[in-house]
């Protein structure tokens, strides 16, 4: 930073001064010089109109002259005479470049100029020039100014006349270049005259000048004596020594700020002796409220140093010994590339301060939190904050760190989630519960069959890589827990089957060393444990509150209850009367009342037609897609039981083609669709048994990575793809792990539901159909025996 010499009084008062002294000399020598120009000029311009005057007098008279000889000469065709009248004039009279006399004809009898002194005519012509026929044309005296040989010329010429009868022209030009020649001369002396002018002048002004400045510098010395007094009592002052007294002389201004300033001297003295004390009592009651504030605090430097002064809590909150000897890494345990990251973050700050708002800076720091080893074995959280901290010019110097042990914080927080996810989740289920009467009890009893399964199946494998079989059907139960729990509201449940799904999909694609020494043990270890682990610990808890709050819900205990409508309770008792009356009827009464009693449970397909619906919207939702559920027939009447085993199969499917099928509003609007997709489900029943359709509008199936997928799961050859038809190509979406997802979603890309939805059909000696169009949609076809409903 470059340092400016102090601006004393002194050197102030002379510059002020001399300037006004040089801008006043700067006008006169400005107003001289404009004078004698001035006067320059003005005398230039009267020699010139002197001399003008005289060339122009000159003329007229030799025009006016040779007027009154020339006509007798004429009358007489002197020739000879005219010629020597012209050529002498020519020749005796500087000024006249040339002399012209010519006939009526504008036939010239002589032409003298400096090449023709004579005046002879070699070969006479009539002369047909603009100053010829200008001159022919006069019937007075008058003259012209013409440019000869670059040189202004001022031609005279007057008519010849013999008893009033035109004979001739005389003409004679007259060069300025005499006059031109006196004007430079006039111009030159005047310049000389301005220029020993201005030499005298600026001799005076500087003369004038020194003078000045002597007596500017005495009379500055004299001003300036007491102030200068003042300014080393100041001096003595700001060294600490306040017993030095000001000088005090005379009796104006500068005297009475003396005094003034003596006086407030003696104050500061008393104040300054009694400031330390005062000092050192702040400076305790600061360090008392650091140390007991239940926080650490400390400042760091831009080049990452900890300065010595700190909160006595900051060396346990953040575990060390001394705080101010502790490099940077070691406080926040950074590694090389953390301690480099932090540098880089502090040199930000320190460039970035107060051009970007200071919580845009703080979302940058790599440092927002410690985890560090607490007690038996846990760990303590520690937040970290910063503070910039600002000289006088606001410029910033260091950074104020504010740390503070959060590990109870955490945890209260910590239970306060655990208990608002539980309570949430318990909402959930009961608006499913309550919502889904007499489908839920099914679906637990069914929820139990499958633990009971997996848990088997776990503890069966123990250390020994599961069967692929066996892994494949656990893989369908959990994907078929998930989405079902989803569809009721047992979020508990379907957190669970979701984490254990994951760690099965792991199992699949990364199988685990088996006995016989093939395979990575190290890069794939057994993960049966851990999927056993979430079974016990986490899926079954999820089932038992489940079937707890079902069961408080219905007030009865393990017993399970369903909802009848009223109008089928009616239709009963109704039949139990006639048959009681009427023996006669009794028979065709008896089988009516037998059909009413199966079906007293029944229920509409609309009922579980809203569930879906609730479930399509609430996922159409994170997709960023709308979507409308279309069931039918909605009044077909059918069991619980029959419900809750379709159930299943029909949230996979329908979630299948919310996420697969159905596109987003913009790609269904630059296809030419509707924004809002369309899916319709409908049920059919014949004797040859249930049919159940699924169909959406979307973008259908893409057989071509269908192949590309099963190719690369080794499910067939890449040879056999040219010689299939597309509904076998359509039909490889069934294989196990097969997903047409390049990433798994929150819905799909395990590669599990269509395969749990076939598994499920041909175990019941049914079949699925799936056929699609690309661009148009997909419909997938479930074929039920006859004997599944009973």
């Amino acid at each position: 930073m470059d340092i400016k010499p102090p601006q004393t009084i002194r050197r102030k008062l002379l510059r002020s001064s001399l300037t006004v002294l040089a801008v006043s000399q700067a006008g006169l020598l400005a107003a001289m010089l404009w004078i004698l120009t001035s006067l320059a000029v003005r005398q230039r311009d009267n020699t010139v109109a002197e001399i003008r005057s005289e060339l122009m007098e000159k003329g007229r008279n030799l025009i006016a002259d040779h007027s009154l000889v020339l006509p007798r000469m004429a009358e007489d065709n002197a020739f000879r005479a005219v010629a020597d009248l012209v050529s002498t004039t020519v020749a005796r009279n500087p000024d006249v470049v040339y002399g012209v006399f010519m006939d009526a004809g504008r036939q010239p009898w002589v032409m003298a100029n400096s090449d023709n002194p004579g005046g002879q005519i070699k070969e006479p012509r009539s002369l047909d020039d603009s100053a010829s026929l200008w001159a022919a044309g006069l019937t007075g005296e008058n003259h012209k100014t013409l440019i000869h040989g670059g040189v202004e010329i001022l031609e005279f010429a007057a008519p010849i006349l013999v008893d009033g009868e035109k004979v001739g022209t005389i003409r004679y030009g007259l060069s300025t270049a005499r006059m031109n020649q006196a004007i430079s001369d006039a111009a030159r002396l005047s310049r000389q005259a301005l220029i020993r002018t201005l030499v005298a002048v600026l001799f005076l002004n500087l003369l004038s000048a020194s003078l000045a400045f002597l007596v500017s510098q005495r009379f500055a010395t004299r001003l300036t004596r007491p102030i200068e007094g003042l300014q080393r009592a100041a001096n003595a002052i700001a060294g600490g020594n306040y017993h030095q007294e000001v000088e005090l002389s005379g009796t104006d201004e500068i005297a009475l700020l003396a005094a003034d300033f003596d006086v407030m001297r003696r104050k500061v003295k008393e104040y300054t002796e009694r400031l330390h004390e005062m000092v050192e009592e702040k400076v305790r009651e600061i360090r008392d409220i650091l140390d007991n504030i239940g926080q650490g605090l400390f400042t760091v430097d831009y080049g990452g140093r900890v300065n010595p002064d700190y909160a006595a809590t900051t060396n346990a909150i953040l575990g060390v010994e001394d705080v101010a000897r502790t490099s940077m890494a070691e406080l926040f345990r950074l590694d090389k590339t953390g301690l480099r990251e932090w540098m880089e973050w502090l040199e930000l700050t320190r460039m970035r301060q107060g051009k970007m708002k200071w919580k845009q800076i703080l979302r940058l720091c790599p440092l927002a939190e410690l985890a560090l080893p607490g007690e038996l074995g846990k760990t303590r959280y520690v937040q970290i904050g910063f503070q910039p901290m600002l000289d006088r010019q606001g410029k910033p110097v260091k950074l104020m760190v504010l740390v503070q042990d959060v590990t109870e914080t955490r945890r209260i927080e910590a239970l306060m989630r655990a208990e608002k996810e539980n309570h949430e989740d318990e909402v959930r289920a009961i608006l499913g519960i309550v919502n889904n009467a007499t489908l839920v009890p099914e679906f637990l009893r069914d929820v139990e069959t499958k633990e009971t399964r997996l848990l088997s199946l776990c503890r069966k494998w123990g250390a020994e890589q599961p069967p692929a079989e066996e892994l494949a059907e656990v893989l369908r139960d959990l994907h078929t827990l998930k989405g079902s729990a989803s569809t009721y509201g047992f979020v508990a449940l379907e957190r669970a089957a979701r984490k254990a799904e994951l760690v099965a999909v792991a199992m699949r694609s990364h199988p685990a060393a088996v006995p016989d020494g093939s395979g990575d043990s190290a890069a794939t270890p057994n993960r049966t444990g851990e999927l056993l682990e979430i079974l016990e610990r986490e899926l079954r808890p999820a089932i038992v509150s489940g079937k707890s709050l079902a069961r408080r819900l219905s007030g009865l205990g393990d017993e399970p209850s369903l909802p009848i409508p009223e109008r089928k309770i009616r239709s009963l008792q109704s039949l139990a009367g006639l048959v009681s009356e009427r023996e006669s009827i009794l028979r065709d009464r008896l089988e009516e009342l037998l059909c009413a009693c199966r079906t007293l449970d029944h229920v509409r397909f609309s009922v579980p037609g809203q569930r879906y619906r609730a479930m399509l919207s609430r996922l159409a939702g994170r997709l960023g897609k709308t979507v409308h559920l279309q069931v039918s027939p909605e009044a077909l009447e059918i069991s619980p039981r029959i419900l809750a085993a379709l159930d299943e199969p029909l949230v996979h499917l329908l979630r299948n083609a919310l996420d697969h099928g159905v596109e987003t509003r913009d790609e269904r609007i630059a296809a030419g669709k509707p924004e809002a997709g369309s899916i319709q489900l409908s049920l059919e029943r014949d004797q040859g048994g249930l049919t159940v359709r699924i169909e959406d509008d979307g973008k259908g199936i893409d057989t071509a990575k269908v192949t590309e997928r099963a190719i690369a799961l080794g499910a067939i050859q890449a040879e056999r793809v040219a010689a299939m038809t597309e509904a076998e190509k359509t039909g490889l979406i069934l294989l196990p792990g097969l997903t047409t997802r390049d990433q798994r979603g929150e819905l799909s890309g395990l590669g599990v539901g269509m395969d749990a939805v076939a598994t499920w059909a041909t175990s019941l000696g049914g079949a699925v159909d799936i056929s699609t169009l690309k661009g148009r949609g997909t419909r997938i076809t479930l074929r039920l025996p006859a004997d599944f409903e009973s």
